[in-house]
Protein backbone atom coordinates (compact mmCIF):
# COMPACT_ATOMS: atom_id res chain seq x y z
CA UNK A 1 0.00 0.00 0.00
CA UNK A 2 1.48 3.21 -1.02
CA UNK A 3 1.44 6.12 1.44
CA UNK A 4 1.63 10.10 1.52
CA UNK A 5 3.71 12.65 2.47
CA UNK A 6 2.95 13.70 5.86
CA UNK A 7 1.25 9.95 6.83
CA UNK A 8 2.41 8.44 9.83
CA UNK A 9 3.43 4.79 8.84
CA UNK A 10 3.46 2.71 11.87
CA UNK A 11 5.69 -0.47 11.40
CA UNK A 12 5.69 -3.83 13.54
CA UNK A 13 7.76 -6.99 14.38
CA UNK A 14 6.92 -9.96 16.33
CA UNK A 15 10.50 -11.37 18.23
CA UNK A 16 10.22 -15.10 17.93
CA UNK A 17 13.13 -17.58 19.21
CA UNK A 18 14.58 -20.39 17.43
CA UNK A 19 11.99 -22.83 17.60
CA UNK A 20 9.75 -20.53 16.56
CA UNK A 21 7.95 -19.39 19.73
CA UNK A 22 6.79 -15.53 20.40
CA UNK A 23 9.20 -14.19 23.39
CA UNK A 24 9.96 -10.56 24.60
CA UNK A 25 13.29 -9.54 23.95
CA UNK A 26 16.14 -7.74 26.44
CA UNK A 27 17.13 -5.11 25.26
CA UNK A 28 14.19 -3.97 23.75
CA UNK A 29 14.56 -4.24 19.72
CA UNK A 30 15.56 -1.24 17.11
CA UNK A 31 14.06 -0.20 14.71
CA UNK A 32 16.22 1.84 11.89
CA UNK A 33 14.24 3.75 9.01
CA UNK A 34 16.65 4.99 5.98
CA UNK A 35 14.72 7.41 3.60
CA UNK A 36 14.96 7.48 0.10
CA UNK A 37 17.69 10.65 0.09
CA UNK A 38 19.37 8.38 2.87
CA UNK A 39 19.29 10.02 5.80
CA UNK A 40 17.70 7.69 8.76
CA UNK A 41 14.91 7.72 11.75
CA UNK A 42 15.01 5.59 14.59
CA UNK A 43 11.95 5.77 16.34
CA UNK A 44 11.03 5.30 19.78
CA UNK A 45 10.34 1.14 20.11
CA UNK A 46 7.14 0.05 22.31
CA UNK A 47 6.02 -3.19 23.56
CA UNK A 48 2.02 -3.95 22.53
CA UNK A 49 0.35 -6.58 23.56
CA UNK A 50 0.56 -9.31 26.31
CA UNK A 51 3.61 -9.83 27.88
CA UNK A 52 5.60 -12.44 26.30
CA UNK A 53 3.74 -11.95 22.66
CA UNK A 54 7.16 -10.46 21.54
CA UNK A 55 5.16 -7.59 19.62
CA UNK A 56 7.31 -4.60 18.96
CA UNK A 57 5.87 -1.48 17.39
CA UNK A 58 6.74 1.94 15.98
CA UNK A 59 5.82 4.68 14.12
CA UNK A 60 8.04 6.76 11.44
CA UNK A 61 6.48 9.86 9.50
CA UNK A 62 6.83 9.60 5.75
CA UNK A 63 8.84 13.01 4.53
CA UNK A 64 10.07 12.14 1.38
CA UNK A 65 8.77 10.66 -1.43
CA UNK A 66 10.26 7.27 -2.80
CA UNK A 67 11.14 3.44 -1.53
CA UNK A 68 11.93 3.75 2.21
CA UNK A 69 13.80 0.92 4.17
CA UNK A 70 13.65 -0.51 7.77
CA UNK A 71 15.73 -2.52 9.89
CA UNK A 72 14.35 -4.55 12.93
CA UNK A 73 17.29 -5.38 15.24
CA UNK A 74 17.02 -7.61 18.34
CA UNK A 75 20.59 -8.15 20.57
CA UNK A 76 20.60 -9.85 23.79
CA UNK A 77 18.14 -12.94 24.76
CA UNK A 78 16.89 -13.37 21.33
CA UNK A 79 19.49 -12.00 18.26
CA UNK A 80 17.69 -11.48 15.22
CA UNK A 81 16.87 -9.34 12.41
CA UNK A 82 14.23 -8.54 9.82
CA UNK A 83 14.22 -5.83 7.08
CA UNK A 84 11.61 -4.51 5.24
CA UNK A 85 10.31 -1.63 3.47
CA UNK A 86 7.28 0.51 1.93
CA UNK A 87 6.46 3.55 -0.50
CA UNK A 88 5.30 6.73 -0.18
CA UNK A 89 3.56 8.18 -3.06
CA UNK A 90 4.70 11.82 -4.39
CA UNK A 91 2.28 13.99 -5.22
CA UNK A 92 0.95 13.90 -9.41
CA UNK A 93 -1.86 14.18 -11.20
CA UNK A 94 -3.82 10.43 -12.28
CA UNK A 95 -5.47 9.70 -15.15
CA UNK A 96 -8.60 9.73 -12.98
CA UNK A 97 -9.42 10.53 -9.49
CA UNK A 98 -9.71 7.48 -7.04
CA UNK A 99 -13.57 8.21 -6.74
CA UNK A 100 -14.10 8.20 -10.34
CA UNK A 101 -11.79 4.86 -10.68
CA UNK A 102 -13.77 3.03 -7.91
CA UNK A 103 -17.10 4.40 -10.19
CA UNK A 104 -15.23 2.28 -13.13
CA UNK A 105 -15.57 -0.85 -10.84
CA UNK A 106 -19.35 0.32 -9.13
CA UNK A 107 -18.17 -0.01 -5.83
CA UNK A 108 -20.33 0.66 -3.23
CA UNK A 109 -19.75 4.01 -1.42
CA UNK A 110 -22.40 3.58 0.89
CA UNK A 111 -20.28 0.38 2.28
CA UNK A 112 -18.25 1.42 5.00
CA UNK A 113 -15.20 -1.43 4.14
CA UNK A 114 -15.38 -0.05 0.30
CA UNK A 115 -12.33 2.14 1.92
CA UNK A 116 -9.73 -0.70 2.42
CA UNK A 117 -8.98 -1.66 -1.34
CA UNK A 118 -7.96 1.87 -1.77
CA UNK A 119 -4.58 1.82 -1.22
CA UNK A 120 -4.67 -1.62 -4.19
CA UNK A 121 -6.56 0.53 -6.17
CA UNK A 122 -4.12 3.61 -6.07
CA UNK A 123 -1.11 1.31 -7.40
CA UNK A 124 -3.51 0.09 -9.98
CA UNK A 125 -4.57 3.32 -10.85
CA UNK A 126 -0.82 4.53 -10.81
CA UNK A 127 0.32 1.69 -12.99
CA UNK A 128 -2.85 2.77 -15.80
CA UNK A 129 -1.63 6.32 -15.81
CA UNK A 130 1.72 5.70 -16.61
CA UNK A 131 0.35 3.55 -19.60
CA UNK A 132 -1.28 5.68 -20.83
CA UNK A 133 1.30 8.68 -20.49
CA UNK A 134 3.48 6.35 -22.47
CA UNK A 135 1.23 6.83 -25.68
CA UNK A 136 -0.02 10.46 -25.63
CA UNK A 137 2.37 12.10 -23.71
CA UNK A 138 2.26 13.63 -20.11
CA UNK A 139 -1.78 14.29 -18.52
CA UNK A 140 -0.39 16.81 -16.86
CA UNK A 141 1.76 19.98 -17.26
CA UNK A 142 5.40 18.89 -15.83
CA UNK A 143 9.36 19.99 -16.43
CA UNK A 144 11.83 18.17 -18.09
CA UNK A 145 15.24 18.42 -18.52
CA UNK A 146 16.93 16.92 -21.61
CA UNK A 147 20.11 16.79 -23.94
CA UNK A 148 19.53 18.07 -27.33
CA UNK A 149 21.35 17.65 -30.82
CA UNK A 150 19.59 20.15 -33.26
CA UNK A 151 19.52 18.94 -37.23
CA UNK A 152 19.13 22.32 -39.51
CA UNK A 153 22.98 22.03 -40.83
CA UNK A 154 26.50 22.88 -39.19
CA UNK A 155 26.84 26.29 -37.97
CA UNK A 156 23.49 27.26 -37.44
CA UNK A 157 20.77 26.87 -34.31
CA UNK A 158 19.03 24.75 -35.87
CA UNK A 159 15.56 22.92 -34.82
CA UNK A 160 14.80 21.32 -31.32
CA UNK A 161 12.19 18.40 -31.15
CA UNK A 162 12.04 17.65 -27.31
CA UNK A 163 10.76 14.06 -26.84
CA UNK A 164 7.85 14.83 -24.57
CA UNK A 165 4.47 16.42 -26.03
CA UNK A 166 2.61 18.41 -26.19
CA UNK A 167 4.71 21.16 -25.63
CA UNK A 168 3.79 23.63 -23.99
CA UNK A 169 6.70 26.34 -23.39
CA UNK A 170 10.54 26.47 -23.02
CA UNK A 171 12.39 27.23 -19.53
CA UNK A 172 15.65 27.46 -21.06
CA UNK A 173 18.65 26.05 -23.44
CA UNK A 174 21.68 26.54 -21.88
CA UNK A 175 24.14 25.32 -24.77
CA UNK A 176 27.36 22.81 -24.49
CA UNK A 177 29.27 25.34 -26.00
CA UNK A 178 29.14 28.28 -23.48
CA UNK A 179 26.45 30.87 -25.15
CA UNK A 180 23.83 31.99 -23.72
CA UNK A 181 20.04 31.97 -25.47
CA UNK A 182 17.13 34.07 -24.53
CA UNK A 183 14.37 32.05 -24.59
CA UNK A 184 12.34 35.30 -24.13
CA UNK A 185 13.61 37.12 -27.04
CA UNK A 186 11.58 35.59 -30.06
CA UNK A 187 14.40 36.37 -32.33
CA UNK A 188 16.38 34.05 -30.85
CA UNK A 189 14.04 31.23 -30.27
CA UNK A 190 10.40 30.19 -31.46
CA UNK A 191 8.29 27.59 -29.71
CA UNK A 192 5.57 25.66 -32.11
CA UNK A 193 3.71 24.45 -30.26
CA UNK A 194 1.70 23.01 -32.98
CA UNK A 195 4.32 20.91 -34.37
CA UNK A 196 5.96 20.16 -30.81
CA UNK A 197 9.42 22.13 -32.14
CA UNK A 198 11.55 24.88 -31.04
CA UNK A 199 13.87 27.22 -34.01
CA UNK A 200 17.01 28.31 -32.22
CA UNK A 201 18.05 31.50 -34.40
CA UNK A 202 21.50 31.52 -33.46
CA UNK A 203 24.40 30.14 -34.59
CA UNK A 204 26.96 27.45 -33.19
CA UNK A 205 24.02 26.29 -30.41
CA UNK A 206 24.26 22.69 -32.40
CA UNK A 207 23.91 20.50 -28.49
CA UNK A 208 23.05 21.07 -24.95
CA UNK A 209 20.46 21.07 -22.31
CA UNK A 210 16.99 22.29 -22.51
CA UNK A 211 14.84 22.49 -20.08
CA UNK A 212 10.67 22.80 -21.20
CA UNK A 213 7.05 21.80 -19.91
CA UNK A 214 4.52 19.57 -21.24
CA UNK A 215 1.44 17.88 -20.86
CA UNK A 216 -2.32 19.03 -20.86
CA UNK A 217 -3.96 21.42 -18.56
CA UNK A 218 -7.13 19.01 -18.65
CA UNK A 219 -7.24 15.28 -18.99
CA UNK A 220 -9.30 14.30 -22.23
CA UNK A 221 -12.55 12.40 -21.44
CA UNK A 222 -11.53 9.34 -23.72
CA UNK A 223 -7.92 8.97 -22.05
CA UNK A 224 -9.43 9.08 -18.74
CA UNK A 225 -11.98 6.53 -19.85
CA UNK A 226 -9.26 4.64 -21.04
CA UNK A 227 -6.80 4.57 -17.94
CA UNK A 228 -9.61 3.64 -16.27
CA UNK A 229 -10.98 0.49 -17.88
CA UNK A 230 -7.12 -0.10 -18.25
CA UNK A 231 -6.60 -0.32 -14.50
CA UNK A 232 -9.88 -2.23 -14.59
CA UNK A 233 -8.55 -4.88 -16.97
CA UNK A 234 -5.08 -5.01 -14.15
CA UNK A 235 -7.71 -5.13 -11.50
CA UNK A 236 -10.33 -7.69 -12.40
CA UNK A 237 -7.08 -10.19 -13.77
CA UNK A 238 -5.68 -10.27 -10.00
CA UNK A 239 -9.25 -10.32 -8.24
CA UNK A 240 -11.96 -12.23 -9.16
CA UNK A 241 -12.65 -10.54 -12.63
CA UNK A 242 -10.95 -13.06 -14.77
CA UNK A 243 -8.19 -12.79 -17.34
CA UNK A 244 -10.59 -14.15 -19.80
CA UNK A 245 -13.19 -12.35 -22.28
CA UNK A 246 -16.71 -13.67 -22.17
CA UNK A 247 -17.79 -16.08 -25.61
CA UNK A 248 -17.78 -13.79 -28.14
CA UNK A 249 -16.37 -10.81 -26.43
CA UNK A 250 -13.69 -9.28 -28.44
CA UNK A 251 -12.98 -6.00 -26.64
CA UNK A 252 -10.66 -7.81 -23.96
CA UNK A 253 -8.90 -9.52 -27.05
CA UNK A 254 -4.78 -9.09 -27.16
CA UNK A 255 -3.79 -7.59 -30.70
CA UNK A 256 -0.78 -9.19 -32.07
CA UNK A 257 2.48 -7.09 -30.95
CA UNK A 258 0.75 -5.20 -27.91
CA UNK A 259 1.09 -6.07 -23.86
CA UNK A 260 -2.01 -8.05 -22.47
CA UNK A 261 -2.73 -4.87 -20.07
CA UNK A 262 -4.00 -2.78 -22.18
CA UNK A 263 -7.46 -4.19 -23.70
CA UNK A 264 -8.32 -3.37 -27.37
CA UNK A 265 -11.29 -0.78 -26.27
CA UNK A 266 -8.90 1.32 -24.09
CA UNK A 267 -6.48 1.50 -27.29
CA UNK A 268 -8.90 2.62 -29.34
CA UNK A 269 -10.19 5.59 -27.38
CA UNK A 270 -6.33 6.59 -27.11
CA UNK A 271 -6.10 6.74 -30.71
CA UNK A 272 -8.21 9.21 -30.44
CA UNK A 273 -5.60 11.67 -29.72
CA UNK A 274 -3.79 10.61 -32.93
CA UNK A 275 -1.64 8.88 -31.22
CA UNK A 276 0.16 5.75 -32.74
CA UNK A 277 -0.94 2.99 -30.92
CA UNK A 278 0.85 -0.37 -31.55
CA UNK A 279 -2.15 -2.92 -32.82
CA UNK A 280 -4.18 -0.25 -34.00
CA UNK A 281 -3.95 0.74 -38.05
Amino acid sequence: MPYDIGDAVSLATTVRDNTGTPVDATPTPTLTVTRPDSTTDTPAVAHVGVTGSGQYQATTVATLAGTYTYSWVSTGTVVAAEPGQFSVAPFAVQVASLEEFKEQLNRNPAINSDYLDDGELRTYLGAATRIVEFFIGPISVKTFSERFTSYQGVGFGGVIVPRKSPLVSVVSIVPDNGSVVNVSDPTQVTVDTLTGSVSVNLNWVQSGVITYTAGRSAIPDNAKLAGMIIGQHLWQTQNGGGGLPFPGDTSQLVIQGSPYSIPNRAKELLILDGMNVPGIA
